[in-house]
């Protein structure tokens, strides 16, 4: 084999030996799309004993027909900022809204300092990781995670304004709301210590701590809503998931009957558009690039064999060198051969600018 296309296939196996875990986890994220609209998890509805066109009642109505399994606190993060600073913004009304609805419940609210020795304390082997992630949405997505791991209860987004008491969700072991266009959101969950799910996500907290170029992607597919849902397609035990209705969506247009985002100034915002993904447009440009670069090497070389010159005039030595990669070449060529004759040495350009002059000449190509 061509010492040549030998390189180019060790480099080639390497480059893919090296790049296997991100592909496979990109597989995954990816994968997710399309997956997650045909999973069958549980749906929380009447069948289960909820009234959740009327939160408020159901919640008068205590003791429920279902056992109490979680634990009356609601988590709240904030992180770059201290608390003091977040609680005088108009987050403190969304804030006090949940509290409102909620006055016998602890409020664990958990600032940068209580994090980082939280985490330090309780998981010191993602301590590493959580300090080292370059955006303060990847810590407060691994810490709401970590803390209903290890307290339960609920956790709740900050700008989240509570519009219903959320005590009846207290007899579901795992439960998350929809997101838009699809998968699962995690700004709102509610799990008991020590769920095997959320266990499940934390061993591939370190294994899905990748950049993928900007910072939208990579906190989406690194502990966001992306990873959080791909984590759902992975788990294999369903049956301890349960989700919101579809009118429960929390990036849906119309705002959903339990919550209503709220701004820094105390406005109520309009729920967000999803981020688009640019993942889709890149995979295109790629492929067309190499579509073209492709192309234009195989009409190179019918060229060059229809003239009978060898390679003919490429022009640009990078092209040059890519079709010189891939040209047959004669078992009597050697690195000595002349470089009028359209050996490899003329196509690296190793035989300098006055012969490769002469083997255009000799070629009588234009």
């Amino acid at each position: 084999m061509d010492h040549r296309k030998l390189a180019l296939l060790v480099s080639t196996v390497v480059l893919l030996f090296y790049f296997s875990p991100r592909i496979y986890i990109l597989f995954n994220l990816l994968h997710t799309n399309v997956t997650f609209p045909h999973m069958t998890m549980h749906i929380l509805g009447d069948d289960d004993g909820f009234n959740l066109s009327n939160l408020t009642t159901a919640a008068q109505e205590e003791p429920w027909n279902n056992a109490v399994l979680i634990p009356k606190i609601i988590h709240q993060v904030y992180l770059g900022e201290p608390e003091e600073s977040l609680l005088a913004s108009g987050w403190e009304e969304a804030r006090k809204s949940c509290i409102d609805l909620h006055p016998d419940w602890e409020f664990m609210v958990w600032d940068d300092e209580k994090g980082n020795q939280f985490v330090k304390e309780n998981y010191p082997e993602l301590l590493q990781t959580y300090l080292d992630y370059p955006y303060e949405s990847q810590r407060s997505d691994i810490l709401r995670l970590l803390t209903l791991h290890q307290y339960g209860g609920i956790y709740i987004d900050r700008d989240l304004r509570c519009l219903e008491p959320l005590d009846v969700f207290r007899s579901v072991a795992f439960l998350v709301a929809p997101t838009n266009p699809t998968g699962i959101s995690n700004a709102f969950i509610v799990a008991t210590p020590y769920h095997p799910f959320l266990e499940f996500v934390m061993s591939n907290i370190q294994a899905y701590d990748m950049g993928w170029g900007s910072s939208r992607l990579t906190i989406s597919y690194s502990t966001g809503r992306q990873f959080w849902s791909t984590m759902t397609t992975l788990f294999k035990h369903l049956a301890m998931l349960t989700v919101l209705p579809q009118e429960f969506k929390l990036d849906d247009h119309s705002p959903p009957p339990i919550f209503e985002y709220q701004s820094r100034k105390g406005d109520p915002l309009p729920l967000p558009r999803p981020p688009r993904s640019t993942f889709p447009l890149l995979a295109i440009l790629l492929s067309s690039t190499f579509i073209i670069i492709a192309a234009f090497i195989l009409v190179k070389r019918k060229r060059a064999a229809k003239s009978g010159g060898g390679l003919g005039r490429l022009g640009w030595r990078p092209t040059r060198f890519l079709v010189g990669l891939f040209e047959p070449r004669s078992r009597s060529q050697s690195p000595s051969a002349s470089p009028s004759s359209g050996s490899w040495r003329t196509v690296l350009g190793g035989g300098g600018v006055a012969d490769e002059e002469k083997a255009l000449a000799t070629s009588g190509d234009p």
